[in-house]
């Protein structure tokens, strides 16, 4: 764990970089994965498997629980993706929409 002198403007601009560097690097691995048939094959995997459009409801709260984590982490992933290539989750889409 880092720990950053808050008082320290350049402290402060050197960690808000690094953090936005992290960020341009996850997103952009992000792209890439959903820029190949199989990548988004595999996310429309994953995604389908978190079932996030489904009710989580069950009469035990231990399952329910476990439910709502699921779905959570499928709208996590559909959010992040949105939000980075919009355009690319309409095209997994359509290519899974039969199956």
């Amino acid at each position: 764990m880092t720990i950053i002198d808050t008082s320290d403007p350049k402290a402060v601009g050197k960690a808000i970089k690094a953090a936005k560097s992290k960020d341009e690097v996850r997103e952009e691995g992000l792209r890439q994965l959903l820029g190949s048939a199989q990548g988004r094959a595999w996310m429309w995997h994953h995604i389908e498997e978190c079932r996030p459009f489904r009710n989580p409801f069950s009469i035990d709260p231990g399952q329910m629980a476990f439910n709502c984590g699921e779905a959570n982490i499928g709208l996590q992933l559909i959010g992040e993706i949105h939000r980075v290539a919009p355009e690319l989750y309409l095209v997994m889409m359509k290519e899974n929409q039969n199956g």
